[in-house]
């Protein structure tokens, strides 16, 4: 049960969830990696909204020739994630990383093959599963269907988006450098424009003076592995996962917890229902600290 033994020693808030017992001849973790998948998670606003008049005006147009107007903390969602449709595709990424001396890398070229920003649905992510059957309040409970497919939650209340992004590889810091520059857009320091600009190196040769974003949000979602003689991008791995009939051979199924899991759901929720509350009390301050200010 090589999944629980790693666990067991293992911080609470990390899981191994499956692993791969054969893989192919002259495997390497990071060299037969394929595609990465990353997403960056981010607050809409941004920061606490200032009252008063509006702040900065969009850079996009409306079909009336006018500007829509944001008060400072949000976020221009449509403009951003113009900006990173503008990532797709080869480029030269040279303007979108930190430069490593050290490697002197020649080639800045990569390759993306999504970029997007989605919204975070709160009516169904996270823990979106606890309203699916076999996991229901009650027998006769039936999900309210607008509230799964929804996709535009009341544009009042704070929201969380990511930016989604998949790629063959990735240069030194290059995710926090395109989220960087697509804050900027965000709070209409710069058009959307500003990305193709940038990735043209025979206009802007030399990287110009910003700062990257923190690194806290980031997260490595997946990592493909494809059959390396075939075209397909699929994931490629016989992957066994913590569940699987094959860990249960020489043991009784009574002897597993709760889901196949051997207390990985347990221990999971345990650090979710901690920090929902740090989130809970945390807002319920600011919300005093507003009301008297």
């Amino acid at each position: 049960a090589y999944i629980q033994v790693l666990n067991r020693v293992l911080p609470e808030d990390i899981r191994v969830l499956a692993w791969c017992p054969h893989p192919p001849e002259g495997f390497d973790a990071r060299f037969s990696c394929r595609e990465r998948r990353y997403r960056y998670f981010f607050t809409q606003p941004a920061f606490s909204p200032t009252p008063g008049a509006f702040g900065f005006e969009n850079r996009a147009a409306t079909g009336k020739g006018e500007r829509t107007k944001y008060r400072e903390g949000w976020l221009d969602i449509d403009g951003m994630r113009e900006a990173a449709k503008h990532f797709e595709g080869t480029h030269d990424f040279r303007n979108f990383c930190k430069l490593d001396t050290s490697k002197q890398i020649e080639n800045f070229e990569r390759i993306i093959f999504h970029s997007d920003i989605k919204l975070v649905n709160p009516k169904t992510h996270p823990l979106g599963y606890v309203g699916q059957p076999g996991f229901q309040i009650t027998e006769d409970f039936e999900p309210d269907v607008d509230m799964l497919s929804s996709q535009q939650p009341e544009p009042t209340v704070p929201q969380v988006y990511s930016f989604d992004l998949y790629g063959s590889a990735f240069l030194w810091h290059q995710v926090r450098h395109m989220v960087a520059i697509l804050f900027l857009v965000g709070q209409g320091l710069e058009s959307p424009s500003i990305v193709p600009e940038l990735l043209d190196i025979t206009k802007n040769p030399r990287k110009p003076s910003y700062e990257m974003a923190s690194d806290a949000p980031l997260v490595l979602w997946d990592t493909i592995f494809p059959d390396e003689s075939a075209e397909s991008r699929e994931d490629a791995l016989d992957w066994v996962y913590a569940g699987d009939p094959r860990l249960n051979r020489s043991r009784s199924a009574k002897g597993d917890s709760k889901y196949g899991l051997n207390g990985a759901v347990e221990s999971l929720w345990t650090v979710w229902r901690q920090r929902k509350m740090d989130e809970i009390l945390a807002g319920a301050l600011l919300d005093l600290v507003v009301s008297q200010g």
